[in-house]
Parts: C-alpha cells; sequence; structure tokens
C-alpha cells in the first residue's frame, strides 16, 4: 500500500491585490504579499501529497503561491540534503528532511458558478492540488441537472399531513469539487467540500 499524505487549507479569501472581493473587502500589495508569504510556508511545512484548498477566488492567485512554495521547497533542499558525492545523503533522516515541491502536481480549479466577477460581490471556489495527477477530469457538482425538492416538517399537531410543503434547490451556494486520484496500485475518490453556515444568504430587499 503507497502511503501518501492529504490536508485541508482553507486559506481565507485568497485573491490578487486591489479587487474587492467582499463589499469594501479587499488587499493591498503589502497585504497581499503577506498572504502568499504565509501560504507558501504552511504548504512547504505541510508537504502533503494532496491538498484541498477553499475559499480560492482566482485559479492564478494560487498558481502564483504555488510557485514561491516550490521555490521555497527548492531553497530548502539545497541548504539540508547533501549533495550526490556525499556518501550519506541516502540516510533516513535526509529522506525526512526533504520537501517535495509540487512542480509535477496537478491543479484542479472549480470556479462558484455564482460567481459574476462583480466586484464587492464575489463568491469563492475551491481547488484540489495532487502530486499524483487525476484519474479523468475532476468534477465540478454545483448546478443540479435533476433539481432536489426537500419537504418541510409538518406543524406540530399536524404530523400526519403529507402535503407540508418543500423547497426546491437547483444550484448549491458554494461547488463541491470531485477527484479520482490515482494512489500506487489503488484510486481513491476525494470530495472538497466548503460548507455554508447556516446564516443563509445575505439578502438586501
Amino acid at each position: 500500500m503507497t502511503r501518501f499524505t492529504i490536508a485541508s487549507f482553507n486559506v481565507k479569501n485568497l485573491i490578487g491585490p486591489d479587487k474587492e472581493y467582499y463589499e469594501f473587502q479587499s488587499y493591498t500589495p503589502e497585504e497581499y504579499a503577506w498572504k502568499e508569504d504565509w501560504m507558501a510556508d504552511q504548504l512547504v511545512t505541510m508537504d502533503a501529497d494532496i491538498v484541498g484548498f477553499q475559499e480560492i477566488f482566482e485559479e492564478e492567485a494560487l498558481r502564483a503561491v504555488l510557485r514561491e512554495a516550490d521555490a521555497r521547497a527548492e531553497m530548502l533542499n539545497e541548504a539540508v540534503i547533501p549533495d550526490r558525492t556525499k556518501s550519506y545523503r541516502r540516510k533516513v533522516i535526509f529522506r525526512k528532511l526533504r520537501v517535495d515541491p509540487y512542480t509535477g502536481a496537478e491543479l484542479a480549479f472549480a470556479a462558484n458558478s455564482a460567481d459574476d466577477g462583480v466586484a464587492g460581490k464575489r463568491r469563492p471556489g475551491l481547488a484540489i492540488l495532487s502530486r499524483f495527477g487525476f484519474a479523468g477530469t475532476p468534477e465540478v457538482i454545483q448546478d443540479l441537472a435533476t433539481p432536489i425538492e426537500i419537504p418541510f416538517q409538518a406543524l406540530r399537531g399536524l404530523e400526519g399531513d403529507t402535503d407540508a410543503g418543500f423547497y426546491r434547490i437547483r444550484r448549491l451556494s458554494r461547488p463541491i469539487l470531485k477527484a479520482r486520484i490515482p494512489v500506487g496500485d489503488r484510486t481513491i475518490t476525494v470530495f472538497n467540500c466548503h460548507l455554508k453556515s447556516k446564516l443563509g444568504e445575505y439578502l438586501t430587499p
């Protein structure tokens, strides 16, 4: 059995600088640089084979973080791993110190289908990063081909009433990203979800 690591990473609103994602909320270039720096450090520290990201507004912003993480991984390996001329470079301690960059990894991004790009009214998406690649094309689940009808519970005293009404769901407020990933001689299925709180939507009357 192939050993592997998997992580979930809520990045708390990743988007480029000077772009309003929620009303009156955006990053200055300095704030964005700090966020990119922090995220790259977290990825190097986790060194996970599969990472599920939540709250991604822009795929390119995430790819920029990955490039920075790769650069840091390469520098770290160069500093702590003996070169090929050293006979002791194969010792277990150095294998544990090594961080594998994501250079050959594959990234799947699921934009929120409710996100129309309007400043201040953006909707976050998801991403999955895999060092093993993907078996087939990852699937985004948000707009439902067949709507789901969820019945209301009958009022107290009317428990036998089967006509309490229902509500119909045609679209999820946030996407679900489903990916099949080959790991050794097996293929696993990963679902990345960013579940909505019970607060509901902020509607303006």
